[in-house]
């Protein structure tokens, strides 16, 4: 959780996420993506590279909740908000696409 006062909009969130999920492509195998968040984060996250996959999905103490998904790919290239991190999204998907892939 990032404490309220590093909070300051959108380009943060894309930022930790990017740099969470290069982590993950660099140490596993990872396709796809699954998380519920509430409708209006559903919106946010489509920014990201998400999509909603069920409105509603289910009921909570915050409310409803959707379930979005995401493919590694898309949500790599959707996060990357620099020149440097495109060309780092493509070359670790590049990497990721190698027949010879050795996982860390």
């Amino acid at each position: 959780m990032l404490a309220p006062q590093y909070r300051t909009g959108p380009e943060v969130l894309k930022r930790c996420l990017f740099l969470a999920l290069l982590d993950l492509v660099r140490s596993t195998t990872i396709e796809n993506l699954f998380a519920t968040c509430n409708p209006a984060l559903g919106r946010l996250y489509r920014r990201c590279g998400f999509t909603v996959l069920v409105k509603n999905a289910c009921e909570g103490d915050g409310g409803n909740y959707s379930l979005i998904h995401g493919d590694v790919p898309t949500v790599l290239r959707a996060l990357a908000g620099t020149d440097a991190e495109r060309q780092l999204a493509e070359e670790e998907l590049a990497a990721l696409a190698a027949p010879d892939r050795v996982c860390a």
